[in-house]
């Protein structure tokens, strides 16, 4: 650009790499005081940006600006005023999951934020973002939030709640919500009724134990090791969460310490935790305290 050898070619695929539309336009505005001439392309870009965001005041004003310039729209310009509401709702959707699974949270939380601020959000935009709330109190902040906007929060975002609230074991604040959903009219769904039906134990301690699997594969340990604490303190804590992390300990010492701090707070342990154990007690060469655990687990029956 400094040099002017940049093209609308070169100025459209940097537009990619810019965080959102008033970026884009201040980049639009750069490349042609440089004097890159901007076409149909450019404008395309900008309107399917400014759609995406919700800014449909400032999407019109654009076309009127293309109007005046002479700037013929093409196909793509008409698919891309052609979306209908349904199909910009799904393309948000789609950008705010894409923006999460590339750990872009920031620039998701703007794209939300400013949808819910232009009125344009919607229950599938509130539910992808509940994802990314690091617990159910974050959760139910954004679900009050979105209300207040004006947003209509039905099944789904109380399932989402719901979920979270049972996989941290606040089982009286998910009895709760489940009775607030019959006051509000909110009917239950298969989901639902999994959550809370015939063994919601064994259908949330395998939640739990995903959760907390998906959480130390990501490297949010901080994240798993609040969650089990949650859980252990709220005495919803089994064998299945504790030798998950058992394997995010770094050594046997610190094994043992959180096995006797799950003890003492009631879970039951039994061949799972003491394998864990012994395996890494002999990958660090501690033959004897092996022979030792193997002596304490005849003791115990185990």
């Amino acid at each position: 650009l400094g040099r002017g050898y940049t093209d609308e070619y070169h100025l459209t695929a940097m537009m990619r790499a810019c965080p959102g539309t008033v970026e884009q336009r201040a980049l639009v505005s750069r490349a042609e005081l440089a004097g890159v001439k901007t076409d149909v392309p450019t404008f395309t870009f900008l309107l399917s940006g400014l759609r995406l965001e919700g800014r449909m005041e400032e999407a019109e004003a654009l076309q009127r600006e293309m109007a005046r310039l002479g700037i013929e729209p093409n196909q793509f310009t008409d698919r891309v005023l052609g979306r209908t509401a349904e199909e910009l709702s799904r393309q948000r959707t789609s950008e705010l999951g894409r923006l999460l699974k590339t750990r872009e949270v920031s620039r998701a939380w703007e794209l939300f934020d400013g949808l819910l601020k232009r009125g344009h959000a919607d229950e599938h935009h509130l539910t992808t973002m509940l994802k990314a709330c690091p617990g159910s109190e974050e959760q139910r902040a954004l679900v009050s939030r979105a209300e207040a906007a004006g947003l209509a929060a039905d099944t789904f975002t109380y399932n989402l709640l719901l979920g979270k609230l049972c996989v941290e074991g606040r089982a009286e604040d998910a009895e709760a919500l489940h009775t607030e959903m019959a006051q509000r009219g909110i009917e239950p769904d298969d989901y639902t009724a999994k959550v809370l039906g015939a063994n919601p134990e064994e259908v949330l301690s395998k939640q739990c134990t995903a959760q907390l699997g998906r959480l130390l594969k990501a490297g949010e340990t901080s994240k798993a090791w609040e969650l089990f604490n949650g859980l252990l303190d709220r005495g919803h804590a089994d064998e299945y969460h504790l030798t998950t992390m058992l394997k995010a300990c770094l050594s046997s010492e610190k094994q043992r310490v959180l096995v006797q701090r799950a003890e003492e707070a009631g879970v039951t342990t039994t061949l799972p935790t003491y394998n864990l154990l012994l395996g890494r007690l002999r990958v660090e060469g501690r033959s004897e305290e092996a022979e030792r655990l193997q002596r304490e687990m005849a003791q115990r029956g185990i």
